[in-house]
């Protein structure tokens, strides 16, 4: 199922990504206002599946320098005519930027859609002073619900259907904090979404792996 208009997101239309449909689009994603607020103003960015560069144009207009990379031929063009210093590339196949070169890399909804995404996130971790993640809960209520009845969340694909979308990996808030666990990866910052996409600062809060939608962390290697 994609977009009934086609010609305004004719770049996740050809790429397939999986959270854009009628009701939330790339412009009113929730995770953006969050981390726009994380990010210093004048900071140098790397925004890793940077899409049609969408998020990029918002903080560039906080003074911010922002790269992107994205494997879309299609979403590298819109994201240069936004400002966004992007190009054509695999993130599965590393970075090619020293060590701590920005002061933010940012994953927003790509980390479930990699290959090789613990090593993405090193890669990421490497090259940033700080990384922003941002994921569905694999774990959230309504989605344990639809497995209950015996289908995949079709809620966690943002209506659209298993077969049909590039969502590779799917985790829960819990998995995800024990792999940062496991490398040693220190949590900064954290916020969470509720089935609305509001921001939740009660029970998400307290039990974010039953009724967080979304998991946005900031992340550090110290």
């Amino acid at each position: 199922m994609l977009p009934k208009d086609k010609t305004k997101f004719h770049y996740y239309a050809d790429y397939g990504y999986p959270s854009i449909n009628d009701s939330l689009t790339e412009a009113k994603r929730p995770e953006y206002a969050i981390m726009e607020k994380w990010i210093q103003p004048g900071s140098t960015i790397l925004d890793l599946g940077c899409g049609d560069g969408t998020q990029g144009k918002l903080l560039i207009k906080k003074g911010c320098v922002v790269y992107g990379l994205d494997v879309s031929p299609n979403g590298v063009e819109q994201a240069r005519a936004k400002g966004v210093q992007a190009e054509v590339a695999d993130i599965d196949l590393g970075l090619n930027y020293h060590d701590k070169s920005f002061d933010y890399a940012l994953l927003t909804a790509v980390i479930f859609m990699v290959y090789r995404p613990d090593f993405v996130l090193q890669e990421a971790l490497r090259v940033g002073r700080r990384v922003i993640v941002s994921f569905p809960n694999f774990a959230f209520l309504i989605h344990r619900l639809e497995l209950l009845f015996g289908h995949y969340p079709r809620l966690f694909l943002h209506g659209y259907s298993w077969y049909n979308t590039r969502q590779i990996r799917s985790f829960s808030y819990r998995d995800f904090v024990d792999y940062l666990k496991e490398r040693e990866v220190q949590v900064l910052r954290k916020a969470f979404l509720r089935w609305d996409y509001t921001e939740s600062r009660w029970l998400c809060t307290f039990f974010p792996n039953l009724f967080a939608r979304v998991c946005i962390l900031m992340l550090e290697k110290p």
